[in-house]
């Protein structure tokens, strides 16, 4: 009976499995603006620019199972937008998990080969401009009200409520 279960199984191994062709419909195509951005947290313009920047490094060099590369992108971008399975974030595109894992490891790689293009770090005196600019109205709402409250304190009335 093990024999024949065996053999059961090696002939259903060996038999050929058709290629399934999916429709992928591109997601920059499918969502209007405002959806767009919900999914993905960057505006289309933003995403094709992404893609540009970082289409050689994400193309396969096999066809077998290649993506466009605005397809990868927006597979990550979702990703990293949404925080949640791969799976789920895969279903949005029509791939599997396993090739979900392979994409957004791929994509991810290549942002990390482009961040010193992407990202600077302020100099000391940005830093400090940039601080001022934020906290200074901050500070200024912060005199008005001690200056209401000292106020307040030394009129006749609101005396007895403070």
């Amino acid at each position: 009976m093990t024999a024949f279960m065996m053999l059961e199984y090696a002939e259903r191994r060996n038999l050929r499995r058709n290629r399934i062709f999916r429709d992928r419909i591109h997601p920059v195509d499918k969502y209007d603006d405002v959806d767009l951005y919900r999914k993905f947290r960057f505006r289309r313009q933003d995403i094709m620019d992404l893609t540009d920047e970082v289409a050689d490094d994400v193309l396969l060099t096999s066809r077998r199972g290649a993506r466009l590369p605005s397809l990868q992108v927006c597979l990550a971008l979702r990703f990293f937008a949404c925080g949640t399975f791969q799976d789920v974030c895969a279903e949005l595109i029509g791939v599997s998990q396993p090739t979900a894992s392979r994409t957004i490891t791929r994509v991810t790689n290549a942002f990390l080969r482009h961040c010193p293009e992407w990202i600077r770090i302020p100099t000391l005196e940005e830093a400090r401009r940039t601080k001022d600019t934020i906290f200074l109205p901050a500070q200024l709402a912060k005199c008005v009200w001690i200056y209401r409250l000292h106020a307040c304190s030394h009129s006749g009335t609101n005396s007895q409520r403070i």
